[in-house]
């Protein structure tokens, strides 16, 4: 009876979380097939060699969907993150980082796998924007040694970190 109803409450749970095995069964069934056929080919557009080259393709998918300017940012964000708190930058930093290692060790890369990583990235890329905004009104604040407003300093800082960004 608890096996019985442990097998009720997966299967619930997966129709309710993919309702499209139900709504559209038949399409459902070739996609699965696909996805088999595409994991038991060795010449596979998705096929590799499990190691560095898989964390490879993963670290450029990202770069080719952020661009080098998020991509900067968040690298960025991810050091800002450490010199902030770097207890809470390794709690943040740890999900993507182990997902990358985890995946690393397949022979075939799916983009779809590190969708979960693009919140993260683009959280990384806000923290980076922030952080280097500081870190230029800082600069511009030692290099004018109070001659100029607060107000005229930020709007510099803006200014500058948009020619860099963009």
């Amino acid at each position: 009876a608890k096996s019985l109803s442990v097998l009720v409450i997966t299967f619930s749970t997966f129709v309710l979380v993919v309702p499209f095995c139900v709504l559209d069964f038949s399409t459902f069934l070739d996609w699965l097939a696909y996805d088999i056929t595409v994991s038991n080919n060795q010449n596979s557009v998705f096929a590799g060699t499990p190691g560095f080259s898989q964390f490879m393709f993963y670290l450029g998918y990202l770069l080719e969907d952020f661009g080098i300017v998020l991509s900067f940012l968040a690298l960025c964000g991810m050091i800002a993150a450490f010199f902030q708190n770097w207890k809470k930058g390794i709690v943040l930093l740890s999900f993507p980082l182990l997902l990358l290692l985890y995946l690393q060790s397949y022979a075939y890369h799916f983009p779809r796998h590190i969708l979960s990583l693009f919140g993260f990235f683009a959280i990384f890329a806000a923290i980076g924007a922030i952080s280097l905004f500081e870190f230029i009104t800082r600069v511009l604040l030692s290099i004018s040694r109070s001659r100029w407003p607060h107000k005229t300093v930020q709007t510099a800082a803006f200014l500058l970190m948009s020619v860099i960004v963009f």
